[in-house]
């Protein structure tokens, strides 16, 4: 609870790299559902570090679901950085063919 209510106020506070380095740092407290909220405050202004952290996630389909979301609300907000991300980095290929429409 602790761990969760730290990086929330963090997160809150704009200080994203802190609150997912801590969750890091106690990783056995990180639960997906903190992981998630972290991710939900910083999607739109930080999606590399939403892209970063998204392979901690726990379930599968939650990670598909989070690289498909990040990666369309990027698309939509600044195309050629997130492709360019998307070149030099391995997401699901799943993910990748829905995005490039393959």
């Amino acid at each position: 609870a602790a761990l969760a209510g730290i990086s929330m106020t963090l997160g809150r506070s704009g200080r994203f790299e802190e609150a997912f380095a801590l969750t890091r740092r106690f990783p056995q407290e990180a639960t997906h559902l903190l992981l998630t909220d972290l991710m939900n405050e910083c999607d739109l202004d930080h999606p590399e570090l939403v892209l970063r952290e998204i392979p901690r996630l726990e379930y599968e389909w939650s990670r598909l679901q989070r690289y498909r979301a990040t990666l369309q609300l990027w698309l939509g907000r600044d195309p050629e950085a997130a492709r360019r991300w998307m070149r030099e980095n391995e997401i699901p290929v799943q993910v990748r063919r829905e995005l490039e429409g393959k």
